[in-house]
């Protein structure tokens, strides 16, 4: 047993800081009221889901809307040429007609791993093409050798017009091209950027200033307060040599993004020159980033985008003496998914997949099944021109 794996045991068997009992505050859930809820007006019941007529919050989807949604922070474009809110209002209702390509730009990078898509009703034969831009670039120019292709490319559905789309995509990518006749009657498009697997988890800090307005608990607690003083921000002792602080996660996850959020109070400096990690439950380091910016920001973000093994925890040090050694932030975000064993699915890992082909393994993320029909051909593979006949999710 690892060293990384024996005191995750260990901080498991602690005390947690949050509740655990069956009435959770306004706007959280979950057995632990781990999860916050994102439909609209906090319109969640004890699951999660929507009630009432509600849908998720624009900017979230999925199994309880837990899923940010990065469709909402690019640009559409569409051939032919539609009103994008058609797709992108959130209502699966408002469908679009004989479309032949969409387009999503970002004017930055993202780490991409899914996306899901809902058509009104499927055409029973045509082609599904995904690809994508690596490299921010000139946005007037749209060359087929620009893109590169969904790689491994799997294909899961819910029978009913729902499909997730998984690609094994090692770049950061600004743009996302989907075309083909299975989205000529889109209804919605969505692009995952995980959720956020660190909030409520176990957080530790090397040293603790005080424990009133300081509390390792604030970086995970889902308040992006960012005034140290308002009581949602922690700070580590003066002589610390090494202030980090670490989260420790239930069960192991698999990382495409970083969020750090710096304090906007004073002495956002002390996170210059800050080195992140993440290690495996064999204690092996995967991910080892230090910022390199020549300024401090208000907010970090960090890809993740090679590798993508399940973490066990992660931890940010302080190296900057400029103004003392410390380490003082107020919310770290770590967005991905659960790494959950073949055959289940969900948030907890603890849902099984239920195809009717019981040799197949649904999507871990979402339990949607594996999509085979004949006629279904899944460009993209081999470049643009390539295209490899889809059978069994792959």
């Amino acid at each position: 047993m690892g060293v990384a794996q024996a005191i995750h045991i260990l901080l498991m068997l602690l005390p947690l800081s949050i509740s655990a009992t069956d009435t959770c505050d306004t706007g959280w859930f979950g057995p632990k009221c781990q999860y916050m809820c994102h439909c609209v007006n906090n319109q969640c019941d004890a699951s999660g889901e929507c009630v009432g007529g509600a849908r998720c919050e624009q900017g979230w989807f999925g199994q309880a809307c837990q899923h940010e949604d990065m469709a909402v922070l690019g640009k559409l474009i569409t051939a032919p040429m539609i009103n994008a809110d058609v797709v992108m209002d959130g209502d699966d209702a408002t469908c679009a007609s004989n479309l032949t390509t969409i387009f999503l730009k970002w004017n930055k990078n993202y780490a991409f791993t899914w996306l899901r898509f809902k058509v009104e009703k499927e055409n029973q034969l045509g082609e599904l093409t995904v690809m994508f831009k690596p490299l921010l670039g000139d946005e007037t120019v749209l060359l087929n050798h620009d893109y590169i292709p969904c790689k491994d490319q799997k294909l899961y559905s819910d029978g009913n017009g729902t499909f997730d789309v998984v690609c094994d995509v090692n770049v950061s990518v600004h743009e996302v091209m989907v075309a083909g006749d299975l989205i000529r009657h889109l209804c919605s498009l969505h692009i995952s950027g995980g959720r956020n697997v660190a909030q409520k988890q176990q957080a530790h800090l090397s040293s603790n200033l005080d424990d009133v307005k300081s509390k390792p608990e604030h970086a995970v607690d889902g308040n992006m307060d960012s005034n140290y003083h308002h009581g949602s921000c922690f700070h580590t002792l003066e002589g610390d040599t090494e202030p980090t602080l670490e989260i420790w996660f239930s069960l192991p996850v698999v990382i495409n993004r970083f969020v750090i959020h710096n304090r906007a109070d004073c002495c956002q400096q002390r996170l210059k020159g800050f080195h992140l990690k993440s290690v495996t439950e064999g204690d092996e380091v995967d991910i080892d980033y230090t910022d390199g910016l020549p300024y401090p920001q208000n907010m970090y973000t960090v890809l993740a985008t090679k590798n993508r093994k399940q973490i066990s925890m992660v931890s940010i040090t302080a190296t900057d003496h400029s103004s003392g050694l410390f380490l003082s932030l107020c919310e770290l975000q770590v967005y991905g998914e659960s790494a959950c064993q073949p055959g289940f699915y969900g948030k907890e890992c603890n849902l099984k997949c239920n195809c009717v082909d019981t040799t197949e393994t649904c999507f871990s993320v979402t339990g949607l099944c594996p999509y085979e029909r004949k006629g279904l051909i899944f460009s993209g593979s081999t470049g643009i021109t390539g295209t490899t006949t889809l059978s069994s999710g792959h």
